[in-house]
């Protein structure tokens, strides 16, 4: 299963992994994709629901993506090997998301989510 989530699949449209570095994310999808058929509905929304979406602000939407992963308060959500947001330099956090979104910093993951922003937010 990991190569294939790595590589994709020719032939059926199936993208490989868009960050090739970055086995670590391919092996948290592995994982995911294992437990999928004995997930129970609770466990899945649990898993993929964004914490805090019910919040209010401009700025809401945009927390409660990140804080899907990085927990609300910026912490991994009890997940060791997820980044720790929480009192990181807000300089050195966009600078990261930049990075993530122009490419120059590897991850399928976070490239996908900081495409989603604007440079002047």
């Amino acid at each position: 299963m990991f190569w294939i989530l790595k590589h994709g699949v020719k032939y059926t449209g199936m993208p490989g992994w868009a960050a090739k570095d970055r086995d670590d994310e391919v092996r948290r999808m592995v994982a995911f994709v294992r437990l999928l058929p004995e997930m129970s509905p609770a466990t899945y929304r649990a898993l993929t629901e964004v914490p805090g979406s019910g919040t209010a602000g401009p700025d809401a939407a945009r927390i409660a993506v990140c804080a899907g992963c990085h927990g609300t308060d910026g912490r991994g959500r009890g997940q060791p090997d997820m980044p720790v947001l929480g009192g990181q330099n807000p300089a050195y956090l966009r600078a990261a998301l930049q990075a993530y979104a122009t490419g120059k910093r590897q991850s399928a993951v976070m490239a996908n989510a900081a495409a989603t922003l604007r440079p002047e937010r």
